[in-house]
């Protein structure tokens, strides 16, 4: 018998497994859409921008050293930027990102995360999940960034050719 957890960790991977693949957004209503530029505003558009270029000045280097990259996040009038890897002492730095922000507005949450500790980000999941977030995933998005992070916003996109990563063998 399949236990209900697994479950739940099967449909996010083959959800999001379907977003890296075709790049189609997917929103709470299980509508898609084949292109970013037709779902975003001007004002995420230029986000999107920032974000990427703040990742491209802060490379990718876990793979390669070892290391891992703290979590660093921006904010922005529109959304935010967050890059690294989730502690549990990154709670604080996550919640402090939706001070002020009304539960209706929506907001575009630009993600790069190798993942981190389960419980952090699955309490930043469930405040995630109470706002109108539009979250793409740019270069990778890995364990509880792919199991929690990403499935909680209402709407999400991966980019092409971009890894969103479920972990399978922890459920071996």
């Amino acid at each position: 018998m399949l236990n209900t957890n697994l479950f739940l960790h099967m449909c996010c991977y083959m959800l999001t497994s379907f977003l890296c693949l075709f790049s189609a957004q997917v929103n709470a209503e299980g509508k898609t859409s084949a292109s970013i530029d037709n779902l975003m505003t001007a004002q995420q558009h230029v986000i999107l921008k920032r974000c990427k270029q703040w990742f491209d000045e802060r490379k990718i280097d876990v793979l390669v050293s070892g290391t891992v990259r703290p979590l660093q996040v921006r904010s922005y009038e529109h959304g935010f930027c967050i890059d690294g890897e989730i502690d549990k002492n990154d709670t604080q730095k996550l919640n402090a990102l939706f001070e002020g922000v009304k539960k209706h507005d929506q907001k575009l949450l630009v993600i790069r995360s190798l993942g981190g500790e389960t419980k952090a980000a699955i309490a930043f999941s469930e405040l995630l999940s109470q706002y109108n977030i539009f979250a793409v995933a740019i270069e990778v998005c890995a364990s509880s960034c792919a199991n929690y992070i990403l499935p909680a916003a209402k709407n999400k996109m991966g980019k092409p050719r971009h890894i969103i990563n479920v972990p399978w063998w922890r459920y071996a």
